[in-house]
């Protein structure tokens, strides 16, 4: 796709082309040259097109005609690297290739010189370390992945897989031949996770910061619980070029969390019934003690103040050794001691301690009991707790 060239004055062509040290031309759309220097001359004297690479941006020169391929055009300023014209010695070449506008028409510029075999070394050296310095460090991180318990993903702009590890593999259940290359909507993923990916990638490519999402994989009993943090990876310019995606199972993790929170709901619902319990007995006391200063020792109403404390504090003794009881449980220093009895026993003596609290209710407690004996061997205190 075309786009517009950069305008440029005659003024500011004749001063380029008054440049000694420069080969140039400027070439019409359909590649006929309207305008060259002696420098451009002495560069075609060793040019054999033939021996230029496919992919060079120049691909046949003369002193009337330019051809350049139509990748060239919309690139904006294109470099030529040091290249020599023909085979064999002779100088090194390079400069630019960048397509102008001028007098309302379409061109394109070509500006060559010669550099130094020196100086082109050293610039050669140095791509040729950093690039051995990326292959390192990309070897290394992609053993790193390679054995990392975690699923490990790269990808591009256009959200397409351009690495997995081998647990990417195992979790979706694709080849990485089917995976790479594709985005996540290409390879027939759920569509609300594919919005979810696709969405955080978006904010990750757009604002540069790193993200993280949970989601659930399958359903039923195979569902699985991922939470994965995506890193956005920098180009030299400080764009972001791609980003990765580290996903891990927290399956596990999820059910841990989900036993926690039933437990504490418990322990909430515990603590409330508890609490009622506990503040039932503090009216009926409250009130007997009333009646024990305004009454005379020896009245039937003084003696059933009396029994209605006794019962009530032995109600809260009971709650409370019960509550102990379920710290000694949780911590397993509940000490049994089973004994051979009838049951029938418990429950009779379970129902008369708790028939007076019935009857200051105003409810009648009727027991029926078996003829036959019913025996157990079990820890009375223990078997009372359950019946009362």
């Amino acid at each position: 796709m075309a786009v517009d060239p950069s305008v440029v004055e005659p003024s500011m062509l004749d001063a380029l082309f008054a440049e000694p040290t420069a080969a140039r031309c400027l070439a019409r759309e359909d590649g006929r040259i309207v305008r060259h220097n002696a420098e451009w001359s002495r560069y075609l004297v060793a040019l054999d097109s033939t021996f230029l690479p496919v992919d060079f941006p120049l691909r046949a020169a003369t002193l009337t005609e330019l051809r350049v391929p139509s990748w060239t055009r919309g690139a904006g300023a294109i470099r030529i690297p040091p290249h020599r014209p023909r085979p064999g010695p002779g100088p090194l070449w390079e400069g630019t290739l960048t397509w102008v506008r001028e007098a309302g028409l379409e061109m394109v510029l070509v500006s060559l010189h010669e550099v130094s075999r020196a100086g082109v070394d050293v610039r050669l050296a140095s791509e040729r370390t950093h690039q051995a310095s990326s292959q390192e460090s990309e070897q290394r991180f992609r053993t790193l992945a390679e054995n990392a318990p975690d699923i490990i993903a790269r990808f591009d702009r256009r959200f397409r897989h351009l690495y997995v590890n081998a647990r990417a593999e195992a979790a979706s259940g694709l080849t990485r031949e089917q995976l790479l290359g594709r985005s996540n909507a290409e390879l027939g993923f759920p569509p609300h996770l594919v919005d979810l990916w696709h969405s955080s990638f978006e904010r990750v490519f757009t604002t540069g910061r790193p993200e993280v999402l949970e989601f659930t994989y399958g359903t039923g009993g195979d569902a699985r619980h991922y939470e994965a943090k995506l890193v956005p990876e920098l180009a030299e310019d400080g764009s972001v070029s791609s980003l990765l995606a580290m996903t891990r199972d927290v399956t596990a993790w999820k059910k841990v969390e989900l036993e926690l929170r039933e437990a504490d709901r418990l322990k909430s619902d515990f603590i409330a019934v508890l609490s009622h319990e506990l503040r039932n007995p503090l009216a009926p006391i409250r009130n007997s003690l009333v009646l024990l200063e305004r009454t005379a020792p020896g009245t039937d109403a003084h003696s059933r103040a009396r029994e209605v404390l006794v019962r009530q504090t032995e109600q809260l003794a009971r709650l409370v050794d019960d509550l102990l009881d379920i710290g000694r449980l949780t911590h397993g220093k509940i000490e049994l001691q089973p004994t051979r009895l009838d049951a029938r026993e418990v429950v009779r003596a379970s129902c008369d301690a708790v028939r007076p609290l019935f009857e200051d209710r105003g409810v009648v407690l009727d027991l029926e009991l078996s003829s036959e004996s019913a025996w157990v061997e079990v820890d009375r205190e223990r078997l009372g707790q359950m019946v009362g």
